[in-house]
């Protein structure tokens, strides 16, 4: 499939291949760790049929796509067009790096330690600040991907947003504006497409993961790095990694044991009509069965394709679920194509780094994949004036 489409669109880099390349490798990964671990339950091959179905229905809207955009524009993606937009957005930065340092100075004045759960639960970002903190993701992945020479103001405003990233405690608030601007480099070219440059962006996220950890038990907490320390972060690592196919693999086992949660597949955007129009009573999109999978610890994760097949309850909701979540990715892929704008790039880059995470789980339950493309929408027509497009 991964070849099929290099041949459909000119570029290894399409929705199905960022979501089936990872989702194999880690699959592969936890299919020979739980056979070689005995603490760990040992992966149900038969649940791979779900993937793979599912896999098959997300590369049909890309049979059609493909046909309507000429393969030459790919290779030249973003490189003629001119961006007037690093002022307005280095401006936006700087005041939400102030608003952010002075909300952890306030933090730490009362006493909690940075990088700490409790920081973190008192940092709590909710309501503007939630919003605010998805605005200064957005603008950390747009300076990600203008970093170089030219604008070297760009690593000192990434690093500065980086220390308000860390205060929330999420380590996917980080992972995901990260590859969303290294996304975007590959496809314009600042960043060339090799194994190098492939295998940096999991050296960042694993670092990410393993400095959270150290700042939240070691730092604040004044401990030293000690054997046991070590073995519990490696294992919430693998947790992490592999969690999400080993989970649904053991639930697709023991005949799906989710109640049937359809709407919360699309809880943001319920929600979001709940809050204008309704009378408060919110969606959980939560999944509220956790797996035991040994001594990695619990989880209530299944994967991108794996929750919306527990969710669903029904093979046929299942296909035209994933067969209209497919459409509406295409077409954002093929849009971003056809116009050479840089927040179309960007915006594009927020669902396919949200698709490469599907490994882990169906990240679309939370309102911050639907946001941080919607902000890129919106800064594309707030400066459509100002772009040069390489095509008209």
């Amino acid at each position: 499939m991964c070849l099929i489409e290099k041949k459909l669109w000119g570029i290894i880099i399409t929705p199905v291949n960022v979501l089936s390349i990872p989702y194999a490798i880690v699959t592969l990964i936890a299919v020979l760790y739980s056979n070689c671990v005995t603490e760990v339950p040992n992966f149900y091959l038969p649940s791979l049929v779900i993937p793979c179905l599912g896999l098959f229905l997300f590369f049909i809207p890309s049979l059609f796509f493909s046909t309507l955009v000429k393969k030459d524009r790919i290779n030249r993606y973003v490189t003629l067009k001119r961006d007037d937009s690093y002022n307005l957005l280095k401006i936006l930065g700087i005041i939400g790096i102030i608003i952010s340092l002075l909300r952890i100075r306030n933090t730490i004045s009362d006493g909690f330690s940075f990088g700490g759960d409790e920081f973190s639960e008192q940092y709590e970002v909710s309501g503007f600040f939630a919003h605010l903190n998805v605005l200064l993701s957005a603008i950390f992945s747009y300076m990600i991907y203008k970093s170089d020479s030219k604008h070297k103001s760009a690593y000192v405003i990434i690093g500065l947003l980086l220390i308000g990233m860390y205060a929330v405690g999420v380590k996917s608030w980080i992972i995901a504006p990260v590859l969303i601007g290294y996304l975007a480099r590959l496809f314009s070219n600042k960043s060339i497409l090799n194994l190098k440059n492939l295998l940096f962006p999991v050296f960042i996220c694993s670092g990410v993961f393993f400095l959270s950890y150290y700042l939240i038990m070691i730092l604040s907490e004044g401990n030293d790095i000690t054997d046991s320390w070590m073995n519990f972060v490696v294992n919430h690592f693998m947790d992490y990694l592999i969690g999400g196919s080993l989970s649904f693999s053991l639930d697709y086992q023991q005949g799906i044991l989710e109640p049937e949660m359809k709407l919360a597949l699309v809880r943001p955007i319920i929600n979001f009509f709940i809050a204008l129009f309704g009378d408060g009573r919110y969606i959980d999109g939560i999944n509220p069965v956790f797996l035991s999978i040994g001594e990695l610890g619990d989880t209530n994760v299944r994967t991108f394709i794996g929750t919306i097949w527990c969710y669903s309850h029904d093979s046929l909701f299942f296909i035209v679920f994933v067969l209209n979540f497919a459409f509406i990715v295409y077409f954002l892929y093929y849009v971003s194509v056809k116009s050479q704008n840089v927040f179309l790039l960007l915006a594009n880059c927020s669902v396919l780094t949200f698709l490469a995470l599907g490994f882990f789980e169906f990240y679309w339950l939370n309102l911050s994949p639907y946001e941080i493309p919607v902000l890129f929408i919106m800064f594309s027509y707030i400066t459509r004036f100002k772009v040069s497009y390489a095509y008209k």
